[in-house]
């Protein structure tokens, strides 16, 4: 099922439940929160899918929307939907501000809603991070690469295909789908964090993707997290791309959350720093979401 089929039957539920006025509280410590990604209409709402639940430095799942009669999900969508419950948004590590669980528009919309006040929190096109967590202080450093930032990480995408098996004759078909130039904690160093894909698609639909992080020691950049798909058919193709990255542990370390989409649907993971190394691994990955 689509993901805004998902958020529709979300929304059916949601109106079958006796809401708790702010239900949980306004802030809550990092070993408690409850994650979700936000993306934000022209209208100034927030639409919120939930992601994991730090359960004392762990995350877990929440539970699904693909069965809303299923007690442990009417009790998570009661204890974090109530009217008036309010959200810590993050954008690239950073606290931008706050918005409110509002009923009325989660009706107009058909999405799980919050509304920010007509305030631009996150740009357009993109994602961060809502939290029941409470807010931190870090200034946002992100920024668009330069022309010769995107030259080191083509270099580094095509090194990346070839090593993966796509031939010399594909690799002039490389494309930039999504690249930014930001600081991930603790490193003070920048990275590099990008979506690429060779698009084949008059053969079969075929569409090869590859994600990266690359983080800058002394004059280079080097890549310390390479995920990649060489597609087999349309049906097989997939792509990973950056939804956020926050220290959602309260630890000093960032974590970054990407989102996979599939032929019908999508999953979220989170990757963090293996420790005292500058390799990614993966801690948690939902489900496949959007239902069948």
């Amino acid at each position: 099922m689509r993901p805004y089929l998902l958020r529709i039957f979300v929304t059916a539920l949601l109106f079958s439940l006796p809401f708790i006025t702010n239900s949980i509280p306004k802030n809550v410590p990092p070993s408690q929160s409850v994650w979700f990604v936000a993306s934000q209409s022209d209208k100034g709402l927030l639409y919120l899918d939930p992601l994991a639940k730090n359960d004392v430095g762990h995350l877990v799942s929440v539970p699904e929307a693909c069965n809303p009669n299923d007690p442990q999900y009417k009790k998570f969508v009661a204890e974090n939907f109530g009217e008036g419950q309010s959200y810590n948004i993050f954008f690239r590590g950073s606290f931008v501000g706050t918005a409110v669980f509002n009923q009325d528009k989660e009706q107009q919309e058909s999405n799980l809603v919050a509304d920010s006040g007509k305030r631009t929190l996150i740009p357009a096109g993109l994602s961060g991070l809502a939290s029941t967590e409470a807010p931190r202080s870090r200034a946002d450093r992100s920024r668009a690469v330069t022309p010769s930032e995107e030259v080191v990480a083509m270099r580094i995408a095509k090194e990346s295909f070839k090593n993966v098996g796509v031939p010399n004759s594909l690799l002039p078909k490389i494309t930039v789908d999504k690249l930014e130039r930001t600081y991930l904690l603790p490193s003070r160093q920048p990275s590099l964090v990008g979506s690429f894909s060779i698009d084949i698609s008059e053969q079969e639909g075929l569409i090869h993707s590859l994600f990266l992080i690359a983080t800058k020691r002394g004059s280079k950049y080097h890549a310390d997290l390479v995920w990649s798909k060489i597609s087999r058919g349309e049906t097989d193709n997939e792509k990973m791309q950056l939804v956020d990255h926050a220290d959602m542990f309260g630890d000093g370390q960032d974590e970054v959350v990407v989102d996979i989409w599939y032929y019908e649907n999508y999953s979220y993971r989170v990757y963090r720093r293996e420790k005292n190394s500058s390799k990614w691994q993966q801690i948690f990955e939902t489900g496949i979401l959007g239902c069948e």
